[in-house]
């Protein structure tokens, strides 16, 4: 029972090798879809290799015999095993010819997709930005384009820019040293972050369990250190810090955000200093993040190339080195970085010796955004030392904690009053100040103010000190930073404090003035708001909209008020409908609103719920703390 083969390029087996499948396409021009199912339809079916099987190993017959001769038996197990041989051999050809026709047949069907239309330098960038996005899925961008089909593993394995992105918690081992070795010498960006942790960590080790994973890592980071353009590092208080973070120079270092998350200061100051790291200022350095890390100063005043700084201790006991920082170090910096674009300064441990303010303002023209959460003390020095541009600068937020310092204590002098420090607040189109909350907030655009105070003393030794602070900060605002364009303005006082001079002089400087609400105010701020509205030269035209709540009015003024509002010196009190049932005493008024249309527009006057109509000479401060 055996088969001859007719064709020349048939196996021993008696099947004939299909032609290859890339015989059948043109090498000059696309094939259109006929011309594709042409192509394909010459390929056997499944059918007719059954047939073939069928004919070279027929079934055995039912009366097929076998010898019981010793050498029949021997001489027939021969044939059959010979037959078993030769049908192996037909399934190892089968195997690869069907593997290699899949894999032929998925890169002819990559070349008819979009993708496949690419050129090279375009999937490039595509594959490039996709390495730099911070995913949560469990995978590696270059490890998955060089395992997708053979033009992308091409294009992978000759662009080394492609591997210089290490997502460590995405890669095993040799995943790591695939990325290591295919990257060249290019500088690399290194991520070991909670952010960049996808659902279930890649196992680091394959053959080794005995060493920790997350130590394991941060090792291998330093076989990069002398390439290393981009570190973030999230590190917990369960985990060692590397020796090399703090005896190793990263001469190419451009990027570095370092987070540690600690609860206790149990580490030896050394742990969480970063000297030798940024040793000679680490000359390449733009973007510095850290966070319960310490840096010393003098190094960073050498980064001069240094844009954005954040250096932050939430904890306020944290190492010896910040309780020793001094106001002259941080000043030092300033003068040598004059490219910052961002600063974000963050520590309740109070500065060490504030020195006499500078002469001369350093000047940061690029600084857009800039954070402190500081003491008040600190707070006030920094800012009296620096100047901004106007229009440059974008965001400004304080935190400050009330300290005990008494040359600082006043709180007046946290806004200088020089115009070049901040002359970004005169630009400001809202502006809400919450004395409960102690809070400022301001907005114009996009452009954000943000000014909070906190006392960690309130129940020890200063009680109120915080409000005083917001007060204090909102008077220094009216003097010394006009708003021609202010809009809305919303004044929150419970205390009755006395404000009505400051704000008459500031509200002539907001002739765009729209809204304004007093809630708490002094009756004086509103009698005086009544008296210069009705002027000869009016305080704000443009205002149109008032509302008063928990205040105490009198009568005479709510009239002045609201005649001088709607431009009719002849309104009637009586359509008001207040009615105090005794007119010694102070008597609360329903929730009222009025409005009039005066010149075209509509302009509206409303009382709240807990204000009060006085007699004229009764009225006074209706809340205190």
């Amino acid at each position: 029972m055996s088969s001859t083969p007719s064709d020349s390029d048939s196996d021993e087996s008696g099947f004939s090798s299909p032609t290859p499948c890339s015989e059948e396409f043109s090498s000059t021009s696309p094939a259109t879809s006929s011309e594709l199912e042409l192509m394909f339809s010459g390929a056997f079916s499944a059918e007719e290799f059954l047939q073939r099987v069928n004919s070279v190993w027929p079934a055995p017959s039912s009366e097929m015999v076998i010898s019981t001769s010793a050498e029949t038996r021997k001489a027939a197990l021969a044939i059959v095993e010979a037959r078993g041989a030769s049908l192996r051999r037909v399934s190892r050809f089968f195997m690869e010819a069907l593997s290699q026709a899949q894999s032929r047949t998925n890169t002819y069907k990559n070349a008819c997709t979009t993708a496949g239309t690419l050129p090279e330098d375009v999937l490039l960038e595509i594959f490039g930005w996709a390495a730099l996005t911070v995913h949560k899925r469990r995978s590696d961008v270059a490890i998955n384009v060089s395992r997708t089909c053979r033009r992308w593993r091409t294009i992978a394995l000759i662009s080394p820019s492609l591997w210089t992105t290490f997502q460590l918690h995405k890669l095993s081992e040799h995943e790591a040293d695939l990325h290591r070795s295919r990257s060249g010498g290019l500088p690399v960006t290194v991520l070991l972050t909670d952010s960049s942790m996808p659902r279930s960590t890649v196992p680091w080790h394959t053959t080794r369990y005995g060493q920790d994973e997350q130590v394991a890592r941060l090792t291998f980071c330093k076989s990069l250190i002398g390439r290393l353009r981009t570190l973030q590092l999230d590190l917990h208080e369960s985990d060692k810090v590397p020796l090399w973070l703090q005896r190793e120079a990263a001469p190419h270092l451009e990027t570095l955000d370092i987070s540690y998350d600690s609860h206790t200061d149990a580490h030896p100051e050394s742990s969480l200093e970063l000297g030798s790291l940024l040793k000679d200022g680490a000359p390449e350095l733009r973007s510095l993040s850290l966070k319960s890390v310490y840096a010393p100063w003098s190094s960073l005043a050498r980064a001069t190339k240094l844009s954005k700084l954040t250096m932050v201790f939430p904890s306020p006991h944290m190492l010896a080195s910040v309780r020793s920082m001094k106001a002259t170090a941080i000043l030092k910096f300033l003068r040598s970085c004059r490219e910052l674009t961002e600063l974000s300064l963050g520590c309740r441990v109070a500065l060490v010796d504030l020195p006499v303010l500078p002469r001369d303002v350093i000047e940061l023209k690029l600084l857009k955004r800039l954070k402190l959460e500081l003491t008040v003390s600190d707070a006030a020095f920094l800012l009296h030392c620096i100047a901004t541009r106007k229009h440059k600068l974008t965001e400004l937020k304080l935190v400050c904690w009330i300290d005990q310092r008494p040359s600082f204590q006043g709180c007046s002098l946290l806004l200088p009053s020089d115009p070049r420090c901040l002359p970004c607040l005169t630009r400001l189109r809202t502006l809400s100040v919450d004395v409960p909350a102690q809070r400022i907030e301001g907005q114009v655009a996009d452009d954000t103010l943000s000014i909070h105070f906190i006392n960690p003393y309130e129940w020890l030794h200063v009680p109120g000190a915080a409000k005083s602070a917001t007060m204090m900060t909102f008077v220094s605002i009216m003097k010394y930073y006009p708003m021609p364009d202010l809009k809305a303005l919303t004044i929150v006082d419970r205390r009755g404090s006395s404000i009505a001079e400051d704000l008459v002089s500031f509200l002539r400087h907001s002739p765009t003035l729209v809204e304004l609400t007093l809630d708490g105010c002094n009756s004086q701020v509103f009698d005086d708001l009544a008296i210069h509205c009705s002027s000869s030269t009016p305080l704000c035209p443009s205002l149109t909209c008032v509302a008063l709540q928990n205040m105490i009015i009198t009568s005479a003024s709510l009239t002045q008020f609201v005649r001088s509002l709607f431009h009719d010196p002849k309104y009637s009190m009586r359509t008001m409908v207040l009615r105090p049932t005794r007119e010694s005493r102070t008597q609360p008024i329903a929730t009222i609103h009025f409005e009039n249309l005066v010149r075209g527009k509509l302009r509206t006057f409303s009382i709240q719920e807990q204000v009060y109509l006085a007699k004229e000479g009764t009225a006074q401060r209706a809340f205190s703390d």
